[in-house]
């Protein structure tokens, strides 16, 4: 995300985290991390100028 920072900047677009650090995915992740960069890239190239792009990942328990 950090590297959207710069493009982000240009077009003063504030990037908000509010991210759960505690987090465990078990998943590829290459794949996982893919998808997040084509995420931003398009939030960022489509966000107005003076906009906010807000990154939010939470654990939820799920019934087994």
């Amino acid at each position: 995300m950090k590297s959207y920072a710069p493009l982000a900047d240009k077009k003063n677009i504030a990037i908000v985290e509010d991210i759960d650090f505690d987090i465990h995915v078990f998943s590829n992740y290459s794949m996982v991390q893919q998808v997040v960069e084509i995420l931003m890239d398009n939030k960022v190239k489509y966000t107005n100028d003076n906009g906010e792009i807000r990154l939010t990942a939470y654990a939820e328990k799920v019934p087994r």
